[in-house]
């Protein structure tokens, strides 16, 4: 599993249903590249995607899905806490916080 669909699964896990717009948004991806992502997740029967309201469509974690999910976090755990360790709490936190702000302002010249 990538870290790409792991970040999907993690956050169908955390929001349950949503609309793809809603999801790409979340994980701060294009929603063209969002779809190429889901393709391999849908397959594995990780992930359902279905029509939504209007012409929206959704994505649901299935259960072989939470599965995959809980079989991979603690590999996931483990990496991050090593470059937690390696890198340093306050970094991290100084990264991660500068990693908002960006997001944050691109956004922004999106709308």
């Amino acid at each position: 599993m990538s870290i790409v669909q792991f970040s999907i699964l993690r956050n169908l896990s955390r929001h349950g249903e949503l609309p793809l717009m809603q999801l790409a948004d979340l994980l701060v991806m294009e929603r063209t590249t969002l779809y190429r992502a889901l393709s391999p997740l849908e397959r594995q029967g990780w992930v359902l995607v279905a029509e939504g309201k209007g012409r929206a469509k959704t994505a649901v974690l299935t259960r072989q899905g939470r599965r995959a999910l809980l079989a991979a976090s603690g590999a996931w755990g483990s990496a991050q806490r090593k470059i937690l360790d390696a890198f340093g709490l306050k970094d991290w936190t100084t990264l991660e916080g500068s990693l908002a702000r960006l997001v944050s302002a691109a956004q922004a010249l999106e709308r």
